[in-house]
């Protein structure tokens, strides 16, 4: 058993003190959505491979070389996916969930809110009619659908706000075209970047 949420710094945790003021689908030990952001892939890429390495000691070649192919692929994209990214800094986002905190802080894009009042819960008529004024007074330029959530909120939203709706993949194979790491991280870039 290998816990990848152990080699990264989580955000958002709660403490145990103040959990009882927490409703709804919360994380206490911190967001697990971490492989969001695509700068902590190589990490744990070479942890993988570290522990492959220990219980397959006789392919370690093997696996070391694959790193190896892989990093540099990686590495190349990501190099990609920063300079487009660099355009965006302090753009004013809402999104659904709490699900995208990582790329986003990796990218200094601002979450200036989320739809779901509470984690897990639908938002209310009077909870959106808050939202857009100050989505509106904010100048929120674009809002962040997750693909297993009711776009109903987000399109209203858009509607009301003239905010760009962006549906965000957050796992490979989501939505048509991610089929892979590479397409999945250019998916999320290139609908961020793109108008």
């Amino acid at each position: 058993r290998l816990d990848l949420s152990k080699q990264i710094h989580l955000i958002q945790k709660i403490n145990d003190a103040n959990l009882h003021q927490h409703k709804g689908h919360v994380h206490k030990d911190g967001n697990p959505h971490f492989a969001l952001d695509p700068h902590f892939v190589p990490k744990l890429a070479r942890v993988i491979v570290h522990q492959l390495t220990m219980l397959d000691n006789s392919n370690r070649q093997k696996y070391l070389a694959n790193l190896i192919r892989f990093n540099h692929k990686f590495y190349n994209s990501l190099n990609e996916w920063d300079e487009k990214m660099k355009k965006l800094q302090g753009l004013k986002v809402v999104q659904y969930h709490k699900l995208f905190d990582y790329f986003f802080k990796r990218y200094k894009i601002e979450v200036v809110n989320t739809i779901e009042p509470i984690p897990g819960s639908a938002p209310s008529s009077r909870y959106l009619m808050g939202l857009v004024d100050r989505m509106n007074s904010t100048n929120v330029a674009m809002i962040v659908q997750d693909v297993y959530h009711s776009p109903k909120s987000a399109k209203y939203l858009s509607t009301k706000t003239g905010a760009k709706l962006f549906v965000m993949p957050h796992d490979v194979g989501a939505v048509d075209g991610t089929d892979d790491i590479y397409s999945f991280y250019s998916h999320i870039v290139n609908g961020l970047v793109d108008d």
